[in-house]
């Protein structure tokens, strides 16, 4: 019994899925703080024309959860637009079963948004607008 255990153990299929699986941990548990500092400012500056920064992401892959600690969005100028000190969103993993997304909980602490009376809606409009103005 143990020389068929150890037989399929080492048999590519099982190893690679292994690897895999091993591949998957470490990005979600280690690589996915330095991942977020690097590309959500980039995203903040091309896609939504403004600066975007986060202090610390954390995801657990195994349980869904991710956590974002000092999210900010501000304008170009540094004017600031929003912010929230903590996201938490867990996703319900019953629903990777039928490729469908659920969100079974979220959490923000300390949101803040400002809004001026004069451009604001102009100036939250325009957040897409970096999409636009490159094409």
């Amino acid at each position: 019994m143990w020389g068929r255990i150890v037989k399929i153990a080492l048999s590519l299929p099982f190893l690679i899925a292994a690897g895999l699986f091993g591949l998957y941990l470490v990005f979600g548990f280690f690589l996915i703080d330095p991942l977020a500092q690097k590309l959500l400012p980039w995203i903040g500056e091309n896609k939504l024309a403004s600066q975007l920064s986060v202090r610390h992401v954390k995801l657990n892959p195994l349980t869904l959860e991710a956590t974002v600690d000092g999210l900010k969005l501000a304008e170009r100028t540094g004017a600031p637009l929003a912010s929230v000190e903590r996201l938490y969103v867990n996703l319900d993993t019953t629903g990777l079963f039928r490729w469908a997304w659920r969100i079974r909980d979220i959490q923000l602490d300390q949101p803040q948004a400002a809004c001026h009376r004069r451009g604001a809606s102009r100036r939250y409009a325009e957040l897409g607008g970096a999409d636009r103005q490159t094409q």
